[in-house]
Formats: C-alpha cells, structure tokens, sequence
C-alpha cells in the first residue's frame, strides 16, 4: 500500500502474487519494484514542489 502525502490517502495498493522465497533478480520481482518506486518516486516529487512553493 503506498499512501500519498496527505495524510490517510491511500495513493495506490499493490498485491504481489509471487511465490515465496522472492528471487530479487527475476524480471517479475524487479517489474512489481519498478512500479512501486515509480508511485512512490511521483509522491515524493509532489511533495517536494509542494514544501518548495511555500
């Protein structure tokens, strides 16, 4: 679950399916982390330009 930055929003929920031991090199552990960071990346920019422009 990746919440936004105002508080209690939740911004976007991701449910990895992949099977137990991970094996952080697979290409589908690195596309499910690839689209995580992404999300987290866009909030913590609007943040950034948020704290900026004040």
């Amino acid at each position: 679950m990746i919440l936004s930055d105002n508080p209690g929003c939740v911004k976007d929920i991701f449910k990895v399916e992949l099977p137990r031991p991970r094996e952080i090199d697979s290409p589908e552990f690195l596309a499910v982390r690839h689209r995580i960071l992404a999300c987290v990346e866009k909030e913590v920019e609007k943040f950034a330009k948020d704290e900026y422009d004040r």
